[in-house]
């Protein structure tokens, strides 16, 4: 498993305008498959850190807040949850913005598109028969 998610976190690659292009993109490592790569991948790990962060503080808000477990930060946990949001959202908006001016094909950062076609994708597929393939699990596991 370890080598397809090696190969598919190369894909953004793809997109290579012409020959030159792919062949920079895929070995030379100033190139735009590399920030690509790096870009998509930090951007993913961005959105999904924004996502708990943002349910935690609406909970909050709305007075739902969960029993805290073993580790709170208690008056603190709030601060840090809105910082980490803005730094998330911050990072979320800025990082596909392409590196270099004139953007074109080779200079252009594929990494936002890709976020927002996955998004896409998935969504359209758990309308279409994901939440009819969804089960939850039967019983709780103690660790």
């Amino acid at each position: 498993m370890r080598c397809e998610s090696i190969y598919l976190s190369y894909c953004p690659r793809a997109p290579a305008i012409d020959s030159t292009t792919k062949h920079n993109t895929c070995f030379k490592p100033k190139t735009n498959g590399r920030i690509t790569s790096t870009s998509l991948s930090t951007l993913a790990l961005y959105t999904s850190y924004v996502v708990p962060c943002t349910l935690i503080i609406l909970r909050k808000f709305e007075g739902r807040m969960p029993a805290p477990g073993p580790w709170t930060m208690g008056k603190y946990g709030l601060y840090v949850n809105l910082f980490a949001l803005a730094w998330g959202l911050y990072c979320v908006i800025f990082l596909p913005f392409p590196p270099y001016l004139p953007v074109n094909g080779a200079t252009m950062n594929y990494a936002g598109p890709i976020m927002g076609a996955v998004i896409v994708i998935a969504l359209g597929d758990w309308v279409i028969s994901g939440k009819d393939r969804f089960v939850l699990p039967k019983e709780e596991v103690d660790g």
